[in-house]
């Protein structure tokens, strides 16, 4: 998905740092797993380390370029790509090993059963792939209102709806079926609502960016 996002960059004429978002962000992913493992010496890292490493780097890749390549926009495209996909992996291998969860046994009157951290990473997947199944179900059969006809015109109002109710059946049912997850079934339902909302909001972004660089 890194590599997708620097060559949509590159259609539009820039000149991402490739390697080094890519070098950076495998470094970062086995780095931040070491970090989260209990019996790592150094503790719990700051993503500003991250952030600290992969801009040294892009504004060196810059000063050995050309003089005409020198462009300061392809060091903020290079650090956009790698903030917009690997955060969030790195924030799902966090809830994965979340010590914190495990303090709870209790939370919202349900008991644990299972282990808290995979109950919070299954509902997290389960509430996005549920609001695109959904999506996709109530926006080809019903859908009548576009979304945003200009970006992508296969999306309506109703599809969103449907991405909505789709992530909070699918968030309430990881609740319902597995009690290890460290929220009650109403609160589920809704932060599976609001995960299918922004689910569909990244999809406009991303759909976005392909028009503009002619890839859709």
């Amino acid at each position: 998905a890194l590599w997708e996002f620097y060559r949509i960059a590159a259609r539009m004429g820039h000149h991402p740092m490739q390697a080094v978002g890519l070098g950076v962000g495998g470094l970062c992913i086995t780095a931040h797993w070491l970090w989260l493992r209990d019996d790592f010496p150094l503790g719990r890292e700051p993503i500003g380390v991250y952030v600290l490493l992969l801009t040294t780097l892009c504004l060196l890749t810059l000063l050995y370029r050309p003089a005409s390549e020198r462009k300061i926009e392809d060091v903020a495209l290079t650090l956009l790509g790698w903030a917009w996909l690997w955060i969030p992996l790195s924030y799902g291998m966090r809830l994965r090993t979340e010590p914190s969860y495990s303090l709870h046994p209790l939370l919202l009157g349900i008991p644990q059963v299972g282990q808290p951290g995979q109950a919070a990473l299954a509902f997290a997947l389960a509430a996005g792939k549920g609001s695109d199944i959904l999506a996709y179900f109530v926006g080809s059969r019903l859908g009548k209102r576009p979304l945003a006809p200009t970006i992508s015109p296969k999306k309506t109002w109703e599809g969103l709806l449907g991405a909505v109710l789709g992530g909070a059946l699918f968030g309430w049912g990881v609740a319902h079926f597995w009690p290890a997850l460290p929220v009650g079934e109403g609160p589920a339902a809704l932060l599976g609502g609001l995960i299918g909302l922004v689910g569909q909001f990244s999809d406009l972004c991303e759909s976005a960016l392909k028009r503009q660089a002619g890839v859709k």
